[in-house]
């Protein structure tokens, strides 16, 4: 029997790890929208987003979900800057751009395909 130890090609995996919160587009007062199921939701959210920091992925793997997670990266935070600032910089952040107050917090998802 043969066992293959190094990296496998035939995956792929892609991740999405920030300080941010989930937010559902229906709650987000600026989202000129019909169904999100009749929207491409990237058409809705990129725009928003464009000229900032924050980075969005969708919130569900189905395409019929009106969540969204929205933050900023770990390696935006800047050398002098304490956890604390930088969550707090990423809630200002959000609610500047989106007009919503959240909580945040660390938000790490993972899909792979094999």
């Amino acid at each position: 029997m043969k066992i293959k130890s190094d990296f496998t090609t035939n995956s792929s995996s892609s991740s999405f790890v920030v300080i941010g919160a989930s937010i559902n587009l229906t709650d987000i007062p600026t989202m000129k929208r019909g169904d999100s199921r009749d929207d491409d939701v990237w058409e809705l959210v990129d725009p928003l987003l464009k000229g900032t920091d924050l980075q969005w992925s969708q919130g569900s793997c189905y395409d019929y979900s009106d969540d969204v997670m929205i933050g900023i990266c770990y390696t935006a935070m800047e050398d002098d800057e304490t956890l604390g600032q930088f969550k707090q910089r990423v809630k200002d952040e959000i609610k500047k751009v989106i007009g919503v107050e959240v909580e945040v917090g660390h938000i790490e998802e993972c899909w792979m395909d094999n």
